[in-house]
């Protein structure tokens, strides 16, 4: 038989495979699309939250009073020794003007009486390093109280501590959970195509004694495990998009309640066909694994 020609007939038979057994190919689909679309559907939640989790895990900031009457030149000195501490990123400087107007802009209408003075100080603004240790944080807030011209330095060490840590739990809560989807797929692949696998080995054992090589034996399971997999992949991307269609209006309404830039959207058409591919890949492994099983059974 040609290479096409045995190619064309792995995937009758594949087919025929399929449709053998319907109860055990449905559950084998239904099995493949929710190890699929489910990380799918989480991944697409990430994206989209990721503008909102880079707010959340913004870098720390500091704000360090000046000394009152501290003229420009020894405020800009101030800055450039600020800068020059580690961890520092930033030092912006904050007119004791711009402070007071907008103090007077964010205040409701009469809140504040008219001032005859403005009792604002001068201040920098000290944003560190993002993902800055705590320890490290703390060394340098010490160290900017100490300079020269500074009044106060205004820091919540306590609040960043227990911010830092809580962080720290949700990132490994969540690539367990990353790790936990990715075995749920690879498993639920392997699982399909066992579901989908001929119990019996007559056919096996029959390609064996005409003196079929071991690839021509594995090829209708690779193709079964292959449709299988590229059919559950495309029922996961049409899953994912009905569920974002269906919620929709509860997203944007979580999005206006939290006042972020979430765009409730499907990942990129070539994310979706190489997750769809993957999928197929998965199966078509698992199926030629199979394959290979039965054959040494049969000639066991």
């Amino acid at each position: 038989m040609s290479m096409l020609g045995s190619r064309r007939y792995a995937l009758a038979r594949a087919g025929i495979r399929l449709t053998r057994r319907p109860p055990a190919t449905v559950v084998a689909l239904l099995l493949t699309t929710l190890a699929v679309g489910l990380p799918l559907f989480v991944a697409t939640l990430a994206v989209a939250l990721r503008p909102a989790w880079m707010q959340l895990t913004g870098p720390a900031q500091a704000v360090v009073f000046v000394a009152a009457g501290a003229p420009g030149a020894e405020i800009a000195a101030l800055r450039t020794r600020i800068a020059e501490l580690p961890g520092v990123t930033d030092a912006s400087h904050v007119p004791r003007e711009a402070a007071l107007a907008d103090m007077l802009r964010r205040a409701p209408g009469g809140a504040l009486p008219d001032l005859k003075s403005n009792p604002l100080p001068d201040s920098v603004v000290v944003t560190f390093a993002r993902g800055l240790a705590p320890d490290a944080i703390d060394a340098s807030v010490s160290a900017l109280g100490k300079l020269a011209k500074v009044d106060s330095v205004q820091f919540d060490a306590q609040w960043h501590r227990q911010w830092h840590a809580t962080l720290g739990v949700v990132i490994a809560i969540g690539s367990a959970i990353a790790i936990a989807l990715l075995l749920l797929a690879v498993t639920a692949a392997v699982a399909s195509a066992r579901l989908i696998g001929d119990a019996s080995l007559d056919e096996a054992r029959v390609l064996a004694l005409v003196g079929a090589d071991p690839a021509y034996q594995r090829r209708p399971y690779a193709y079964a495990g292959a449709l299988l997999g590229l059919a559950g992949g495309l029922l996961a991307c049409a899953a994912v998009a009905g569920a974002l269609a269906a919620l929709g209006p509860l997203l944007a309404d979580l999005a206006t309640a939290w006042r972020a830039d979430l765009r409730w959207e499907l990942l990129p058409w070539p994310v979706m066909v190489s997750v769809t591919a993957l999928a197929g890949l998965i199966g078509l492994a698992a199926g030629s694994a199979l394959g290979r099983q039965a054959g040494e059974q049969a000639q066991g």
